[in-house]
């Protein structure tokens, strides 16, 4: 088996659209199940629509989890990037390039997750719902990340105890 950064790479991203796909069609379906109900009220604050949303809303949230998921697609090849450039460095150096590298990827998360929170507050429809991208969808599909950095370790699972034998 083949577990280099490209392999582990392609597999995070792999498992990152997976879970946003699963992301979004639960959240259609919780959507499509709680639509007029008057118990829904923690749902869809939750979901960052009004109490008597629809179907129709969950497009919103659906493209804020396909913002997030190419975000966190774009942050596995940034990580991959910064290994590969930090392993070629002197250990001070790497030190601050791997710092550095990671306030830049903070840095890109928040200024997406502002965005969308402005867009999400700004572009309503007149039930109040937005229209352009769900701030709750971005912050939820944000999470796919972590999920495929631990999900790495049941891909590595069977690698690691090879290493242990021997």
């Amino acid at each position: 088996m083949d577990f280099s950064m490209s392999a582990v790479a392609k597999k995070q991203i792999i498992v990152i659209i997976a879970a946003s796909a699963v992301f979004s069609l639960c959240g259609y379906l919780l959507f499509s199940a709680f639509a007029g109900d008057t118990q829904s009220a923690l749902f869809s604050s939750l979901m960052g629509v009004n109490s008597h949303a629809n179907a129709a809303d969950t497009l919103p949230f659906t493209i804020g989890i396909f913002i997030a998921m190419l975000l966190n697609i774009i942050k596995v090849l940034m990580l991959k990037r910064m290994v590969a450039n930090a392993v070629e460095r002197d250990e001070q150096s790497a030190k601050n390039y791997l710092k550095v590298q990671s306030l830049s990827r903070f840095t890109i998360t928040a200024v997406v997750l502002v965005i969308t929170a402005w867009l999400h507050s700004s572009v309503t429809n007149e039930a109040g719902n937005p229209l352009v991208v769900n701030f709750m969808g971005v912050f939820f599909g944000i999470f796919t990340l972590p999920i495929a950095a631990h999900s790495m370790r049941f891909f590595l699972r069977g690698h690691l105890k090879e290493k242990q034998e021997i």
